[in-house]
């Protein structure tokens, strides 16, 4: 009790601590670390884990992206810049990048999206922080709604927010500049 909790596996009682985890063991364990260090404890630690944590979500879904547009790739287009002399540096850049330019595009748009739309990672990872500090524009929004019943801030805020994404992928679109198909 109080803060103590008993562990059956060995029966050793441990005192719970909110700064535990897989990766503190791991970094203990390999010395890198004396103690654990509470990564959700301090805005910018919480927020760079979070950006961890995002980029590891996203993983799966820009892999199969990026895999779909290789398969994707005809192989006479590679046999032709072999035949031509191009060794798998120019083979790479001069083929295999231009032609993945469509998935790639697709991957980082829905990434980019799915960003703002993080809240529940951002939540249990930035949640347990005072203040506004580690907060997006989303978890920003979320805790004036839940803390603070600002529904007419928060409605504003995630307008906004909405425009924040619109003026995002316009830009991204703009730069990117969607291939033409050559007939």
């Amino acid at each position: 009790m109080g803060g103590e909790r008993r562990d059956d596996h060995d029966g050793l009682r441990l005192r719970a601590r909110p700064f535990y985890g897989i990766i503190n063991k791991f970094l203990v364990d390999i010395h890198l670390l004396a103690q654990p260090f509470g990564f959700t404890k301090e805005p910018l630690p919480a927020f760079l884990s979070s950006i961890a944590i995002a980029v590891f979500v996203s993983l799966p879904f820009t892999t199969y992206t990026i895999l779909a547009g290789l398969a994707g790739i005809p192989g006479d287009m590679l046999e032709a810049a072999k035949v031509d002399g191009a060794g798998a540096v120019r083979s790479y850049f001069g083929v295999t990048l231009p032609n993945l330019r469509p998935a790639i595009a697709l991957a980082s748009l829905i990434n980019i999206i799915n960003v703002f739309n993080s809240l529940p990672i951002l939540k249990l990872m930035t949640g347990s922080i005072p203040g506004y500090k580690a907060d997006t524009t989303t978890t920003y929004v979320f805790k004036l709604l839940q803390n603070e019943q600002r529904i007419d801030l928060s409605s504003a805020l995630s307008v906004i927010n909405f425009l924040i994404v619109l003026v995002v992928v316009a830009l991204y679109l703009w730069i990117v500049k969607p291939m033409k198909e050559v007939s």
